[in-house]
């Protein structure tokens, strides 16, 4: 394996010629000056020299080809209004000799009270989604952004945030469904299959992620495979793989993430660096080749060895 590049942060803590680790919800990578996976000592312990390794969470995608993006989108904006059934039909508009071609807009339905307005927004080729991918529990946080982003919504309607995941705590869901209800451009999407889920994130123009907590992100890793630009709240599990802007961009606060993600849309050349870079990042440090490799590597060394 060759000797692999290294982010600032990671030159930071990890100087040349040191093993260095990077973890996942307990799960590394330890690589020597060479590059290959090292006998660990466990606190200085010789009887387990040889005997301990951590791999590092390999990353492998597959956005479904024949996933339907405006479909998506139509779902996701009935999503946020569960019991109201809309009928929607081509045909001639009354006191008119022409066709209404739905195919052209999305139609949303905001419930204020008692009172209906419909919105027509842009088509999708317009729209700029942030897609947060979460299953729904206190830790994840999804709410964190949700008023700060509905505002610039309502500067700009073509932005929109895209809340995708489980239920998990279902007095939360609840909680999480009342408040998407009540802000424009913020929409709830249920569990989907991985596949789609990937689709998802491919056409999505950012990634978010808003938690309290992290091990290594998962979502945030796939979007970097995926060559997606990445927005990551400021806490210790994110900005060990979002060195910022360089492989994505870090927040502290609601209003920093407006304030970057405006950034983000309007230069193209800082979109385009930090997908660069992240694609590289995940392709060097997350291989799933190499996670195959050692494990077969590991596999075929427990095998010729005798038990103690």
């Amino acid at each position: 394996m060759p000797t692999l590049s290294r982010t600032p942060a990671q030159r930071a803590f990890q100087p040349e010629g040191k093993t260095e680790l990077t973890g996942c919800h307990g799960r590394g990578s330890w690589r020597g000056p060479a590059g290959r996976p090292p006998s660990v000592p466990v606190l200085g312990s010789p009887h387990a020299r040889g005997k301990i390794f951590v791999q590092s969470q390999g990353i492998s995608t597959a956005p479904n080809a024949a996933f339907n993006w405006n479909s998506f989108l139509q779902r996701s904006d009935m999503k946020k209004h569960r019991g109201n059934e809309i009928a929607l039909r081509m045909g001639p508009v009354e006191g008119t000799s022409e066709n209404l071609l739905l195919a052209c807009f999305y139609v949303q339905l905001h419930t204020l009270g008692n009172d209906e307005v419909l919105e027509i927004n842009q088509s999708a080729d317009h729209l700029h989604v942030f897609l947060l991918i979460c299953g729904l529990r206190r830790v994840k946080d999804p709410l964190y952004l949700v008023d700060a982003f509905s505002e610039w919504h309502q500067e700009e309607p073509n932005v929109y945030m895209v809340i995708v995941g489980p239920e998990v705590d279902p007095v939360f869901t609840r909680e999480v469904e009342a408040k998407v209800k009540r802000s424009p451009g913020v929409r709830l999407v249920g569990e989907m299959a991985q596949e789609d889920l990937h689709a998802v994130v491919k056409n999505s123009f950012a990634v978010v992620n808003s938690s309290v907590s992290e091990g290594m992100s998962a979502a945030i890793l796939e979007a970097m495979d995926l060559e997606v630009p990445v927005l990551a709240r400021n806490i210790p599990g994110n900005a060990a793989v979002v060195t910022h802007e360089v492989t994505g961009l870090l927040f502290s606060d609601p209003q920093e993430f407006v304030q970057l993600a405006k950034r983000l849309v309007s230069d193209p050349a800082l979109e385009k660096e930090v997908v660069a870079n992240g694609r590289d990042y995940v392709r060097m440090y997350h291989s799933w080749q190499a996670e195959r490799d050692t494990y077969g590597h590991l596999v075929r060394m427990l095998e010729g060895s005798p038990e103690d």
